[in-house]
């Protein structure tokens, strides 16, 4: 197996690594929402999500992006379906058409 493009993320003293072979990693991080770590697998077709917890102030989060032949396995894999997303897709684009975001 090739490097996978991911993130070591440490938060506190607990490590996390998340990666994937084909797709995307996403780490967002709010003050309301606190800290989210999903992503998506293009080979397998499926969207993953590693982890979702709260931030409290004096948390200390570290991000460094790696190289690396593993990853934690996600908590969730859920199957993507093209049709559910093409749906999903031209309803968000009428609602911005229509509130004049996009033409």
């Amino acid at each position: 197996m090739n490097a996978m493009k991911g993130f070591e993320i440490t938060i506190n003293d607990e490590q996390q690594t998340v990666a994937v072979n084909k797709g995307t990693v996403i780490i967002s991080i709010s003050c309301k929402f606190g800290l989210s770590i999903t992503g998506a697998d293009d080979e397998e077709g499926v969207s993953l999500r590693w982890n979702s917890s709260t931030v409290n102030m004096g948390d200390k989060i570290n991000i460094t992006p790696i190289d690396t032949d593993f990853t934690d396995p996600p908590l969730e894999k859920t199957l993507t379906n093209s049709k559910d997303l093409l749906d999903v897709y031209y309803n968000l684009k009428e609602i911005l058409t229509k509130q004049g975001f996009i033409k």
